[in-house]
This record gives structure tokens, C-alpha cells and sequence, in this order.
């Protein structure tokens, strides 16, 4: 049986380890978020975007990594933009304010869906969209220690016309 899927450069996977990596790796992080009950951050309406930040863990273990997701709950017909927007959009993006010794990884973008208006075609997100990062915990907290995570999010969501929209987004574990 012949396996074949687009990667997110726009080519074919075709059972190879690399792409069998990336689909298992994408799904064991959806899956962490659905598998273990999530601290979420209350959520908040900026224009056309309700935006949350989550977490798949309750608290901040030494020198241990985990995953946060960016959630972004968007109004019927609007969208927004994936890594590689395309011909037009700009990707959402966070300004992270961490405690000392704490990282944030890059966004692991899902695959996207292609629009295509006139002669442009972009690709991004309608509904609801998730974006994992990988937060790295400092190696001298101290187990059961309050940590707050928090950023500045930004993003382009569009319709017919785009809107610019940020938020500070912020969570205590």
C-alpha cells in the first residue's frame, strides 16, 4: 500500500522517517492536550478572536519540558494565517514574558487550509485552531513553585477586509 500526505513545504511525504516523524509527533502533542486535563487561562474576545493559553500540565517540574498551546476561537468566516501565510497575512506570534531560566520554543503550526481570493492564494486556520509550543522549565525551581507564563500574542485575522488584533495572554501553574 502506497502512503503519501503534503508536508507543510508543500510536498509529498511518502513513508519516509521524516514525515512518519512529524505526523507522530503532531499527534502525540494533540493528544497530550486531549488525554490530560489542561489549566486554561480565561479566555478573551478581541474583536472577531476569543484567544486562551492552555496548558497540559498543572504544575512546573525542574529541568523538565511540556506544552502550552496558543487557542485561538474565531467567528464564523474569519481566519487566520499559518507560518507561510502565502500571498497575503502576517502568522500569529508571541512576545513571551517568562519567569528567569524558563524558554519558549517556536510555534509547531498544524497543517493548514489553502484560500484562495482572486488571484491570491494563503493558507491558515478558520474556527478553531490550537498552536502547541514547548515551554523548557528551569532546572532550580523548586517542585510545586507558582510560575506564571504570559506574552504578548499578535495576529492578522481576516474576512472580506483584515484586522490587526493582540492580547496579553497569561497562565499560573
Amino acid at each position: 500500500m502506497f502512503f503519501s500526505l503534503k508536508n507543510t513545504t508543500g510536498g509529498h511525504c511518502s513513508r519516509s522517517d521524516a514525515c512518519i516523524g512529524a505526523i507522530v509527533a503532531a499527534a502525540v502533542i494533540l493528544l497530550s492536550f486531549m488525554a490530560v486535563p489542561a489549566v486554561t487561562a480565561e479566555p478573551q474576545q478581541v474583536g472577531h478572536v476569543t484567544i486562551d493559553l492552555v496548558s497540559e500540565v498543572s504544575s512546573a517540574q525542574p529541568g523538565e519540558s511540556f506544552w502550552v498551546g496558543l487557542h485561538f476561537d474565531l467567528d464564523e468566516y474569519w481566519h487566520v494565517y499559518w507560518s507561510n501565510p502565502g500571498d497575503a497575512g502576517i502568522p500569529p506570534k508571541v512576545a513571551w514574558d517568562l519567569p528567569d531560566g524558563f524558554s519558549a520554543g517556536e510555534i509547531r503550526w498544524p497543517y493548514p487550509e489553502r484560500f484562495e481570493v482572486g488571484p491570491l492564494t494563503s493558507f491558515g486556520y478558520h474556527g478553531s485552531v490550537l498552536l502547541p509550543i514547548r515551554i523548557d522549565v528551569a532546572p532550580d525551581v523548586h517542585p510545586g513553585t507558582e510560575v506564571t507564563l504570559g506574552g504578548k500574542a499578535s495576529w492578522l485575522v481576516c474576512k472580506e477586509k483584515c484586522i490587526p488584533g493582540d492580547a496579553l495572554v497569561q497562565l499560573t501553574l
